[in-house]
């Protein structure tokens, strides 16, 4: 029985219900498991291609008039009487998911008939807050954790922090996405700018480690901890994303780790899911690390006690080489499933998943297309699961405020931040200009 059937046996009598306000988040086995559901609030190209592969899709914005469309989060979404309506009507025992857990849900099991398939925000906030989590690091990994310190900026100087970690810091929020509440700080007057727009705010100010960043992700099943090999995630690409601190992508199958970085990741990576297990997380996590370019020495750096970001895309790329993926194992955790209790982490996995937030972006439709020799790109089929894409091929998924992912399963970084020649040019003139 190959991954696919098996999969679909397991859930045949289960209706998965993946709430979400970004229908990209709901990739991975939306074409896979059998009573599958994706319940949005906005119209995405997305959606009809989903449709067309029989996969149920309930979106808000057909069903009210847009002046109504008030809905910003996915708990807002969930609960929305035209939600709720489509939900119970479709299913009696409703498994709800969420790309992040929503307040309330998780510590009110089975009200209204469902059952949600993650961990409760107040654990999430538990690790994921930075302010809670430099705290875990110091009581538990201080010889990996970045030097750092917290306050009010209010309370802080400039001063006392550049003798302590340098002159050279990153500003962190306590809570934050995609790198929106973290602040390059290069000198006196980047911290006072900061700390006059936001005086009262509690923050972790960090030493900036001259490295690259690197990821993974991982399950917790059964007191079991399964995880990926590491990915070097892109960053500070200012034609992709102008925000120097927002993530650009991840790229598995690179050669950017010694074998001693990643055992160490290996090593650092069991013990913090030893940690979670014993404050009773269970399912899906990912971790953060920042490696030194110089010295080699591995910093754990964030964690994201939930699904990831790159989790949709990890997921093709495990089912394209027939590895049961970390998903299976996250709902397999909360419905009580049995299943194998190993592993298959295969560490020739390759591929890259490169995230675009673009000014201005070319019409082009969500699809697999073809690299030609003139450097061109030509648009083959409706398909975006980058397994199964050529090497001459990538998978583009586009919505309508310029945002872009394109995915591969071959490499495409020549270095850590940057990427192969031919690659960036075809970007820039088939994606970005047009």
């Amino acid at each position: 029985m190959n991954n696919k059937t098996y999969i679909q046996y397991l859930f045949k009598d289960d209706d998965f219900f993946y709430v979400t306000t970004d229908v990209k988040r709901a990739l991975g086995l939306e074409d896979i498991l059998p009573n599958f559901h994706v319940i949005t609030s906005v119209y995405d190209p997305l959606i009809p291609l989903l449709r067309n592969k029989n996969i149920h899709v309930f979106c808000l914005e057909e069903e009210v008039e847009k002046e109504n469309m008030s809905v910003k989060s996915a708990r807002q979404l969930f609960f929305h009487p035209k939600a709720q309506n489509y939900i119970h009507n479709q299913s009696s025992r409703p498994n709800i998911l969420t790309f992040k857990p929503v307040e309330g849900m998780g510590e009110e099991k089975g009200e209204d008939g469902y059952e949600y398939i993650g961990n409760g925000r107040e654990l999430n906030e538990q690790f994921e807050d930075k302010i809670n989590f430099y705290q875990i690091l110091k009581d538990n990994f201080k010889e990996n954790m970045v030097p750092s310190i917290i306050g009010q900026l209010a309370e802080l100087t400039y001063g006392n922090i550049r003798d302590q970690l340098g002159e050279s810091l990153v500003i962190q929020f306590g809570k934050g996405w995609a790198g929106n509440t973290s602040f390059d700080v290069e000198n006196e007057s980047d911290f006072e700018n900061l700390k006059k727009r936001f005086p009262q705010t509690h923050v972790r100010v960090s030493k900036r480690i001259n490295g690259n960043t690197f990821l993974n992700n991982c399950c917790i099943y059964k007191n079991t901890i399964f995880h990926s090999s590491p990915a070097i995630q892109i960053n500070g690409i200012s034609w992709l994303n102008k925000n120097p601190l927002a993530t650009s992508g991840r790229e598995w199958g690179n050669k950017f780790l010694s074998s001693k970085e990643t055992e160490e990741i290996r090593f650092l990576t069991e013990k913090m899911g030893r940690l979670l297990i014993k404050s009773t997380y269970r399912g899906y996590f990912g971790l953060d690390f920042i490696v030194d370019s110089v010295t080699g020495k591995v910093y754990v750096s964030e964690i994201n006690a939930r699904f990831t970001a790159s989790c949709p895309f990890y997921t093709k790329l495990e089912l394209g080489s027939e590895i049961l993926p970390l998903y299976v194992y996250h709902l397999a955790e909360f419905l009580g499933k049995d299943i194998k209790k190993e592993y298959r982490r295969y560490e020739g996995i390759e591929g890259c998943e490169v995230n675009g937030e673009l000014d201005k972006m070319s019409n082009l439709r969500v699809g697999t297309y073809k690299i030609e020799d003139d450097g061109t790109f030509d648009f083959e089929n409706d398909s975006y699961d980058p397994a199964k894409i050529l090497k001459d091929e990538v998978v583009l998924i586009t919505d309508p405020k310029n945002s872009v992912k394109i995915q591969t399963n071959y490499p495409l970084l020549a270095s850590p931040g940057k990427f192969q020649e031919k690659f960036e040019k075809i970007i820039k003139k088939e994606i970005i200009t047009g």
